[in-house]
């Protein structure tokens, strides 16, 4: 269970990585994570420590976010994209999620960003209701991008991929 009143926000460190591996892999799930299986790999294999935020209570890592910059393009320098989110299951639903949002718009307004985008699933619905709450916007619908095991007794189904949006300041 996690104390808001106790959780501390900072950047990761390398130190971080198995614990982040392990919260990543404890979020992978195949309804919800259109790259497939889980393949195990170093956390900083794709992201960079001061790319990622992770939400600590205590000493122990209990969530996480990614955000970088969307792409390198000098057009696009003032778009960050959030590229992973996630908690552990003890933790889940009791603010974790929310504050590590808080914390990401922060960081990406001191960093000159004023836009924030990220995608989601059509089916992952608890986090629609997440990002909503935290003033994310529809911009932006990809109709049956991916072919996922949701469907009546594990079927594939079309799946929609949602790209959200906010503004930051």
């Amino acid at each position: 269970m996690a104390d808001l009143q106790a959780l501390a926000i900072r950047f990761s460190a390398e130190s971080d990585a198995s614990r982040l591996e392990e919260l990543q892999r404890g979020s992978w799930i195949p309804t919800v994570t259109p790259a497939g299986p889980y393949e195990p790999r170093s956390f900083f294999h794709h992201h960079r420590p001061d790319e990622v935020l992770v939400a600590v209570n205590g000493a122990l890592p209990i969530g996480y976010i990614v955000v970088r910059r969307a792409s390198q393009m000098a057009s696009h320098a003032h778009v960050a994209s959030i590229d992973g989110l996630g908690v552990a299951a003890a933790s889940r639903r009791q603010g974790v999620a929310g504050a590590l949002l808080r914390a990401a718009e922060r960081v990406t307004a001191e960093r000159g960003f004023t836009r924030l985008t990220l995608r989601v699933l059509s089916c992952n619905v608890a986090a629609l209701a997440l990002y909503a709450r935290h003033g994310f916007e529809t911009e932006g619908v990809l109709r049956g991008e991916f072919q996922l095991p949701v469907g009546p007794g594990g079927g594939i189904a079309s799946v929609d991929d949602i790209l959200l949006a906010k503004r930051v300041v």
